[in-house]
């Protein structure tokens, strides 16, 4: 939880001009998905669980969604630029 939230921190306290993107990861049963649900709890941060067969296209449309994106369509290259935009 500590490492998750540290990684929170670091990104909501980032410069404007930085990267807002972290990756928390791990080995499977090392908790990442209880600290992850203790650290959206405690300040709403967007959480995304990336499935092993997901397509870049897959990932941005659950991105996107998790971001609060309404309907979600277009191309890969359009869907990056919307979630670049957030």
């Amino acid at each position: 939880v500590t490492a998750l939230w540290t990684l929170v921190n670091r990104l909501q306290q980032r410069n404007d001009d930085l990267p807002g993107f972290g990756v928390f990861h791990g080995p499977p049963g090392f908790g990442k998905t209880k600290a992850a649900i203790y650290v959206h709890n405690k300040c709403q941060a967007p959480i995304l669980t990336v499935g092993e067969t997901w397509t870049r296209k897959k990932f941005l449309e659950k991105l996107l969604g998790e971001l609060g994106v309404g309907k979600v369509r277009g191309t890969v290259a359009d869907l990056a630029e919307q979630a670049i935009l957030r």
